[in-house]
């Protein structure tokens, strides 16, 4: 028999929040599906349960009743992708059959309607999420680990420094679009950049998306992207602008 103590280390509950009004569900939830998964689907499992319950110590909502439609909107196209550095269109959609399994059985426990608003929006935006995910593994492809604090920071700055053009970082919003360049606007400052890239990429890019990292300067019209640490599809941007403090 799978015991709670044991879930709680599989998910890395914390004894000070194994009284939050999630954890029951998720404890009953990850009993009943983890018996039946392959060992290939186990780790996914995991993974978005784990991600699920970070996004969960975020938010102020004290009942499953105050997790509006917001919550579940911010939770697929901001905070999920925010969490994890590390993502593949394999892992998205993961988490959203997990979640959407999850909202099956808050159903069946409570006879809500919960599902159907959360399979609805996950059909809006999992093709925009899977493309900000396929583009921000195309950059991270070209850099070892990502880079955070201590030691990694310390090579962020050199890397920039040796960059020997003039480098704008921050968020950008795409505004426009052709095959070989879109043009961005810096979410604080409002500067304008034309960013050349590949036909590849650019299809991957969609109106009002984000892009958190570093620009360098190409040439006198066009710039590139150096480092791109997050991409968020379209539906983001409120939360993007909310995380950043503008509106």
């Amino acid at each position: 028999m799978v015991t709670d103590t044991w879930v709680y280390e599989q998910l890395g509950i914390r004894p000070r929040l194994r009284e939050r009004f999630y954890v029951p569900a998720l404890i009953q939830f990850y009993q009943e599906k983890q018996q039946g998964l392959s060992e290939k689907e186990k780790p996914f499992f995991n993974q978005s349960l784990k991600l699920f319950l970070e996004y969960l110590e975020t938010v102020r909502a004290t009942s499953w009743e105050a997790c509006d439609q917001k919550f579940w909107e911010k939770l697929f196209t901001f905070s999920f992708l925010d969490l994890s550095y590390s993502q593949s269109a394999e892992q998205v959609r993961a988490f959203f059959q997990v979640i959407g399994q999850f909202t099956v059985y808050l159903d069946n426990q409570n006879s809500r309607d919960l599902h159907r608003l959360v399979e609805d929006f996950i059909e809006k935006v999992e093709n925009d999420v899977l493309d900000a995910v396929r583009l921000l593994d195309s950059y991270h492809q070209k850099v070892e680990q990502p880079f955070a604090t201590g030691i990694a920071e310390i090579e962020r700055e050199a890397l920039l420094q040796e960059v020997g053009s003039p480098i704008s970082e921050g968020v950008f919003v795409l505004k426009d679009k052709t095959e070989s360049a879109i043009t961005a606007h810096h979410l604080l400052t409002r500067n304008e950049y034309v960013i050349a890239l590949s036909p590849h990429l650019s299809e991957l890019m969609h109106d009002s998306m984000s892009l958190i990292g570093v620009l360098k300067e190409a040439s006198n019209t066009t710039w590139e992207i150096l480092v791109l640490d997050r991409a968020f599809p379209t539906a983001a941007l409120p939360f993007v602008k909310e995380a950043v403090g503008v509106s």
